[in-house]
């Protein structure tokens, strides 16, 4: 396998070489730069854009003529623009999220004035005891402290952070709500479980350090998140995850919403300027594959589920989770007890649930490659879309996205770049799964999906060819724009290379 690797050129995808081509064709003081015309190299620069505009909604407006773009005749122009070219106006949008802003009013004032008599009624709602997931209070005393040092927001920050300890003290259970809520809801989870500790028989009486000087993305206060409503929300969605699934259940889901998190504290953060964007982000890593039934695409597709016809065999699985998050959020049968927008205006909403559905869509396996060159583009082409790597955020609102949903899906394949032992553990529980779809695609005469064959897929091979071929160059690439990811987690990976051609050999002898 890798003899196909940096031979020949082999290791460079088409898109890597036509690019390379436009380059040097625009190369300044070029033989073929100096014999083009302006208006010649002005077509392959924009030709060249929209392939780094790779996936990224941003080149549907490079389809659309531009004098289509320019019209004032708003009402038919904005038609044709969103009826044959899938694009809206951002002031359009606007108009019509003031518009409908408007009508709630009223109801938002209620909303809140019947807040306040509550907690004048029940005393301050952030006292100790109204905002700590339930289950806490399941634990014996050993645990919670135990717990609550897991969960400071030092250790959760670390990559070496070992999500199975965590899922040890919980007995299993509500894994996924206390790593979430630690991250989402800090600095003020973190201050809940101290006071909680504090109150404990033979701890420590010292004060408790207040919200103000404690670190956390502050979303509680500074997006008016209800943490309550959180809680709720964390407790709903985890009870959609299926505990009998070997890999993507619950536990999955809060490392990789860990994991995210550790990427965002590294320096991702600093390609969002948006409070907003980094609270979806967080939101989407959590759903990412609720409702999982340890079945992939491949299986729907060939087995021709109900699924597979309901999303047409496009992005099957993902469409399925962010579809079953936001019934609960936005559907006919949505729960308002768990309406983490309650106290979003229209536009917020909709900009929560249009990055939420990029970025769960972006998990999607089949786009990992098209994803890496659109990176690839936008760090090749970073002078032409404004891009300063080391501080500056893209100019591009579509290039932003791009980034941040890349590192999301790295945060969704990072098991391969953490501590040897945690990385064995969930590579036996994938192919475990693996296997299971395996067994059943076999009883019901359908074709094997690829390593679902346990005759066949050889546990450390799949992990060199994996970590080779897709985590290694992905993060390689991501330690461009965060020169944290470079120094700290590709030697990880590295290690574990060697680790699994280790366990080849002893396998082969």
């Amino acid at each position: 396998m890798n003899n196909l690797v940096g031979e020949n050129g082999y290791d460079r995808s088409a898109w890597d070489r036509g690019l390379d081509c436009i380059n040097s064709i625009l190369d300044p003081g070029s033989a073929t730069h100096d014999a083009l015309t302006e208006k010649q190299r002005l077509g392959l620069k924009e030709l060249k854009a929209m392939m780094l505009s790779g996936t990224s909604e941003g080149s549907v407006k490079k389809h659309i003529p531009q004098a289509l773009l320019d019209s004032s005749d708003n009402s038919s122009s904005a038609f044709l623009l969103a009826e044959y070219g899938g694009y809206t106006r951002p002031s359009a949008l606007n108009s019509m999220n003031k518009v409908f802003s408007a009508q709630k009013v009223a109801l938002k004032f209620k909303k809140v004035a019947l807040r306040q008599l509550r907690r004048q009624s029940s005393g301050d709602m952030n006292s100790f005891g109204t905002n700590i997931p339930k289950y806490w209070f399941d634990l014996d005393k050993k645990s919670q402290l135990k717990l609550r040092d897991l969960l400071s927001w030092d250790n959760i920050s670390r990559w070496d952070f070992n999500i199975f300890d965590v899922d040890e003290v919980l007995k299993g259970k509500n894994t996924l709500v206390f790593v979430s809520w630690a991250i989402i809801a800090a600095p003020h989870a973190q201050y809940s479980m101290d006071v909680a500790c504090s109150q404990l028989p033979d701890c420590s009486t010292e004060e408790v350090e207040d919200t103000k000087t404690r670190e956390g993305y502050n979303f509680i206060s500074e997006l008016k998140i209800r943490e309550k409503t959180l809680i709720r929300f964390l407790e709903a969605i985890e009870e959609k995850y299926n505990a009998e699934v070997s890999y993507h259940n619950h536990v999955h889901a809060a490392d990789v919403t860990q994991s995210l998190h550790v990427l965002l504290q590294m320096g991702a953060k600093n390609f969002t300027e948006e409070r907003l964007e980094l609270f979806s982000m967080l939101i989407a890593a959590v759903a990412h594959d609720v409702g999982h039934t340890g079945l992939n695409n491949s299986f729907h597709i060939n087995s021709r589920s109900e699924l597979a016809l309901v999303y047409n065999d496009v992005s099957i699985l993902e469409n399925m989770h962010v579809s079953t998050m936001f019934r609960m959020l936005l559907g006919d049968t949505r729960d308002r007890r768990v309406d983490i927008f309650e106290n979003f205006d229209d536009e917020q909403t909709t900009k929560a649930r249009n990055f939420i559905t990029k970025a769960v869509l972006s998990t999607d396996m089949q786009k990992h490659f098209s994803k890496l060159n659109a990176i690839k583009g936008i760090i090749m082409g970073a002078d032409d879309v404004g891009i300063m790597l080391a501080n500056d955020l893209p100019k591009d609102l579509c290039l932003r996205i791009e980034i941040l949903t890349f590192i999301i899906h790295l945060a969704d394949i990072s098991n391969p770049s953490k501590e040897k032992k945690m990385a064995t553990v969930w590579t036996d529980r994938i192919l475990d799964e693996w296997f299971r779809q395996g067994d059943l695609e076999e009883s019901m005469g359908l074709p094997f999906s690829p390593l679902c064959d346990r005759q066949t897929t050889h546990r450390a091979k799949s992990q060199i060819g994996f970590i080779n071929f897709v985590v290694l160059p992905s993060y390689e690439l991501l330690g461009r724009l965060i020169p944290r990811v470079e120094t700290e987690v590709v030697p990880i990976l590295h290690e574990n290379i060697k680790f699994w051609e280790e366990q080849n050999k002893l396998s082969s002898e």
